[in-house]
């Protein structure tokens, strides 16, 4: 799978051994947590993603336990409490059970979990989550109905079941965390999603720019700066991943897994950046949407 697109040294820190990833999210001004990546099969289609080493992955991808074990046994010296997993859909990994089990014997008190929420939508699975040590849940969501969600997902059903999974997650006691991405065929529904995330889960709706692959068409598919401020100028969401000059007035706070997913993105700075005083503090924009759309929606300071 091409790496062209992404960050090299987001793909350092997620490689790297637990000592190495404390000092680099402290020099990044970032929570301090354990951030582990489990390769496995994916439970969706998403038109932007799915691909066949995702949905059905050979086995020399799917990430192997004994590096797993050594990577987790370095918090017996490290002795941080979170653990954030992530990777295509952690739930699906042989060793899942495993990896949380031996993260709890290792010290970890509490672990942020990216999945797509769908196997949640059974009792005995949150329940068991939550003995396992499962306390936040980082997921997608892509409409305030079936209709919406599926057509993105390409999986007839997976709004249903990730709507009941986070309904009995939040129940359980569980953190519930919906990200979303500047889409244009979901743009205008970006309002109704946000309020709905609000009203049923009582969660922040976060939003992050497309990330680019080699197996659609970006331009088509990804929102301009201006269309995105003028959709969304009175919605509450928070955004992770965009310029800071665009929609300055929204929250930039997401949690550390979402946050780190969407640095793994290549950037870079447009033409009308190269004076902005904000510059030094400003993440700038995916490499492929200045490309794209080049200074158009930014305001440098």
């Amino acid at each position: 799978m091409s790496r062209s697109h992404e960050s090299d040294d987001v793909h350092a820190l997620m490689e790297a051994p637990l000592a190495v990833q404390r000092e680099l999210l402290a020099r990044w001004g970032l929570p301090e947590a354990g951030l582990l990546i489990l390769m496995s099969k994916c439970l969706g289609r998403c038109f932007f993603c799915a691909q066949r080493v995702v949905t059905d992955p050979p086995a020399d991808m799917i990430t192997r336990w004994d590096p797993v074990d050594a990577w987790l046994e370095g918090n017996r010296e490290q002795k941080l409490e979170r653990l954030c997993l992530g990777g295509t859909e952690p739930p699906t990994h042989p060793d899942f059970y495993r990896t949380l089990k031996r993260a709890q014997e290792v010290g970890f008190r509490e672990v942020e979990l990216m999945t797509s929420g769908v196997q949640l939508a059974h009792p005995v699975i949150v329940q068991r989550w939550w003995e396992h040590g499962v306390r936040d849940i980082c997921a997608p969501i892509y409409g305030a109905s079936a209709a919406e969600h599926d057509r993105v997902v390409q999986v007839s059903g997976h709004w249903d079941r990730l709507v009941r999974g986070l309904d009995l997650a939040c129940r359980r006691g569980m953190t519930v965390h919906l990200h979303t991405l500047a889409l244009r065929r979901t743009l205008d529904a970006l309002p109704a999603l946000a309020r709905y995330v609000a009203e049923r889960w009582g969660a922040r709706l976060a939003l992050a720019p497309l990330r680019p692959k080699d197996m659609f068409d970006y331009r088509a598919e990804a929102v301009g700066f201006d269309a995105l401020a003028a959709t969304l100028a009175d919605s509450d969401v928070s955004l992770t991943g965009f310029p800071s000059c665009v929609l300055p007035d929204k929250p930039r706070a997401a949690p550390l897994l979402i946050e780190v997913y969407f640095r793994g993105q290549r950037t870079t700075y447009a033409e009308a950046c190269a004076t902005c005083a904000a510059r030094d503090r400003c993440p700038g924009l995916v490499a492929m949407h200045a490309r794209a759309y080049g200074d158009a929606g930014l305001s440098p300071r």
